[in-house]
């Protein structure tokens, strides 16, 4: 990334996202090698006044500790984290991913030890006890896997964190007492039928609060309403597995049917509980910067006209009754290509990707 655009994306962060104040006591966690973003981000902490905790993580580390830990180790190194969390105010993680699959070699239960006793009731503790934001800073690795080059992989990228939230902020409104006064939500395309109640949960704008690149709107469905199916065509990476696509049918809220490039995989995490097979999620991306698949899924739900869903754990700010181990966005692209529509209590308000109503068509332009 060039200079100027880093000392931005650091301002934002600090300023924007998080409000950093003096003397506020920052967890700041970086999952890779320390780097100049991480450089920069750490010496404007200081210059505000803030006191840093940097604990840096090699993935190389991180996978030696999954392979070898016992259930006891975790359960340890999660009580001592918590610890000093505790004494923290805001908790960053900046992920710096070199290898999409550096963890491709760790066994599935290996996996699912540290993420049920380490990494998943850590995250709770984060999101329900303390300002957070999580960025993965850009790749090579990023870029190749969107068939980029790092340049251009990284304009794009800049764009999108880049996006003036506040204006989002304010556009979306219209789009927030939509989807707060309707009461059934129609998803329609070549390959995709599927219709589920809203039942007056909250709806929730991100505006990078939380996220870099950020820009959707999403609220929980009722999770026994969802009924039909779905493509979701944008291709995922989840716990090290590659999925082209994922094709799911819905009957009273719950997967009875999956298919995929990679079914055996696909019917592990479907089996993971039983909140696993129920959506805790539905939201619509907002960011006019990403216009295509760029593979990540951090960036995926944010396509401008995409919807995604999430199987597994709801979001307390929004929470449906819907309760699991995992929480996994998966993104339909709504474009010409496959004829996507969205529906409101009968009414299209998302036609190809493009919001079509008066009240919404300015989201086009952001």
């Amino acid at each position: 990334m060039k200079k100027n655009n880093i000392e931005k994306i650091c301002n934002l962060i600090l300023q924007h996202s998080l409000d950093v104040q003096k003397k506020e006591r920052i967890y700041l966690h970086v999952i890779g090698g320390f780097n100049i973003f991480v450089e920069e981000l750490y010496k404007k902490l200081c210059q505000i006044g803030a006191v840093p905790y940097l604990k840096i993580c090699p993935p190389e580390i991180l996978k030696g500790l999954v392979k070898s830990s016992s259930r006891f180790q975790i359960t340890r190194m999660f009580e001592i984290d918590c610890q000093i969390i505790d004494k923290m105010d805001t908790v960053i993680t900046i992920i710096v991913d070199d290898n999409l699959f550096e963890f491709s070699d760790v066994s599935s239960s290996k996996r699912a030890l540290y993420e049920e006793f380490y990494h998943v009731p850590l995250q709770r503790i984060i999101l329900k006890n303390k300002k957070w934001l999580t960025f993965n800073y850009p790749t090579s690795s990023y870029a190749q896997r969107a068939n980029m080059s790092k340049e251009n992989f990284n304009d794009i990228f800049t764009k999108a964190c880049l996006f003036n939230y506040k204006a989002l902020k304010l556009s979306c409104e219209p789009l927030k007492r939509r989807l707060q006064d309707s009461k059934i939500v129609q998803i329609k395309a070549i390959d995709t039928d599927l219709s589920f109640s809203l039942e007056s949960n909250p709806v929730i704008i991100c505006d990078g609060r939380n996220n870099l690149p950020d820009g959707e709107i999403f609220t929980s469905p009722k999770k026994e309403s969802i009924e039909g199916y779905i493509r979701f065509n944008a291709p995922s990476i989840y716990k090290n597995i590659h999925f082209d696509f994922i094709d799911l049918t819905f009957k009273n809220g719950k997967v009875v049917r999956a298919k995929s490039n990679n079914d055996i995989e696909l019917s592990k995490i479907l089996e993971t509980d039983e909140g696993a097979i129920q959506i805790g999620e539905f939201g619509i991306g907002l960011n006019t910067a990403i216009k295509k698949p760029l593979f990540l899924l951090p960036y995926d739900e944010k396509i401008k006209g995409s919807i995604h869903l999430a199987l597994g754990q709801a979001y307390g700010e929004s929470y449906n009754g819907n309760d699991s181990k995992i929480h996994w966005d998966l993104t339909k692209t709504m474009d010409q290509t496959n004829k996507g529509e969205l529906y409101f209590d009968n009414v299209m308000v998302l036609k190809e990707g493009n919001f079509i109503t008066d009240d919404l068509v300015h989201l086009n332009n952001l």
